[in-house]
């Protein structure tokens, strides 16, 4: 399952550490062991694309688990000063 979130900005470059990271959350995602993400904090020039995914791995352990531990795994790609094509 895979969930992506938009701004409008033209895509450039994953944010340093943020392609592909891993997630931890409990109790079906309810409660976050990490802080929030701040997608502007991580690209200067403004991000492009917000990326939540939850792979066959991540899906087993989950199920294993009974959801008291709910990896996913999270990707921000920062924005470019370009305009999308139309």
């Amino acid at each position: 399952m895979r969930t992506t979130l938009r701004s409008g900005k033209m895509p450039g470059n994953a944010a340093p550490g943020w392609d592909d990271r891993w997630h931890h959350a409990f109790l079906f995602g309810l409660l976050r062991q990490s802080d929030a993400i701040s997608p502007n904090h991580l690209c200067p020039q403004g991000w492009a694309q917000l990326d939540s995914e939850l792979d066959p791995l991540q899906t087993a352990i989950a199920l294993v688990t009974l959801g008291i531990y709910t990896p996913s795994t999270i990707s921000v790609i920062c924005g470019v000063n370009e305009p999308l094509p139309r």
